[in-house]
């Protein structure tokens, strides 16, 4: 009632009753006569079933805790975490902060999901939440489900959609976060502006982390070898400059991989990969904040692998490194190193 902003005497003109029985309901000392809930769920727009269930929305705090106890899940079984984050959607049906949340975690543990049921499963899931976290009152987690809904087309082979949604969103002229900057400045308030100055640059960077890897495949799509190692080159002098952390650092690592993969040279193929193995090893034990005093003033969130986790980045490296193009390295010492690597990375 509180949620629809009605009064107790709105809903008790509407469903025939007087107010002081409706706040009895609510306080919990009499209920509805059972054949008043058909009413009453028409009243509010919901099912009887939701009527009945109905829980208040969660707190961020414990939206987080509930992600947690369903992350906690997936480590024991795939299934189990998937039917854990559906028991969530159901008694909490229109939380669309905690559907996002979820669906954030969902996108986190695909690697986990076994043949082709258990990724149907995940996408499904994935799109019922999305559905939900799109109709949340908070624009903020509006706008991150879209965003998600993205990588979610993507995932399930639809990228006409994904294009579709992309097209649509307004891209600002102007990071309205810079005019903050300026006027935190102006107002005197040094550190915040400083803060999120820091904030804005690391940004930019995994931008240009994220594009840099783009225009290095096209160049190689047409054939121009020379232009796609400028664009590694790149990435590692921003890598260098502002010391970026291991998962920031990984898309150039992948980057000159492929670069080496185009080449076929040994000694480029097998320098590539152990740095891209030394950045993936860094990641698993739990990444590192950047140490830099571009970035000196933010908090970071350092990311803990499960071990299920761990094991499905190592098989992914497995695959990477005993493919085709590293064939003729499979008696190299150095080759066998670095697979030993990859084992003991996995815990």
């Amino acid at each position: 009632r509180r949620q629809q902003g009605v009064t107790q005497e709105q809903l008790a003109s509407a469903v025939g009753v007087t107010a002081p029985a409706v706040s009895k309901w609510e306080s919990g000392q009499s209920c509805p006569d059972i054949a008043l809930l058909a009413p009453l769920a028409r009243y509010f727009g919901v099912s009887v079933d939701l009527l009945l269930s109905y829980a208040g929305p969660l707190t961020p705090e414990e939206a987080l805790a509930l992600e947690e106890r369903c992350a906690a899940v997936f480590e024991r079984d795939f299934a189990a975490g998937l039917a854990a984050c559906r028991a969530a959607l159901r008694e909490y049906p229109r939380d669309g902060y905690l559907a996002f949340r979820l669906v954030g975690l969902l996108l986190g543990k695909a690697v986990l999901a076994q043949g082709a049921e258990e990724q149907q499963a995940l996408l499904d899931l994935q799109r019922q939440l999305l559905d939900l976290a799109l109709q949340a009152d908070d624009a903020r987690v509006r706008q991150g489900a879209q965003t998600l809904l993205v990588s979610h087309y993507m995932a399930a082979g639809q990228p006409e959609k994904a294009e579709e949604l992309l097209s649509a969103v307004p891209v600002p002229d102007t990071d309205p976060r810079l005019m903050l900057v300026s006027l935190y400045q102006a107002q005197g308030r040094g550190e915040e502006a400083e803060k999120l100055a820091q904030r804005l640059l690391y940004d930019q960077l995994c931008g240009a982390m994220g594009v840099l890897p783009s225009l290095a495949r096209s160049a190689l799509g047409r054939g121009d070898a020379a232009f796609a190692a400028c664009c590694c080159d790149a990435m590692d002098a921003l890598c260098r400059r502002f010391k970026l952390p291991a998962n920031t650092r990984y898309s150039a690592s992948l980057a000159r991989l492929t670069l080496a993969l185009h080449s076929k040279e040994a000694e480029a193929l097998l320098a590539a990969a152990q740095r891209l193995v030394d950045d993936q090893q860094a990641i698993l034990a739990g990444g590192e904040a950047p140490n830099s005093p571009f970035f000196d003033k933010l908090e970071w969130k350092i990311h803990t692998f499960t071990p299920k986790e761990r094991q499905a980045q190592a098989v992914f490296l497995q695959k990477l490194l005993t493919g085709e193009p590293f064939a003729p390295l499979k008696s190299d010492p150095r080759h066998a190193a670095l697979l030993q690597q990859v084992e003991e990375a996995m815990g």
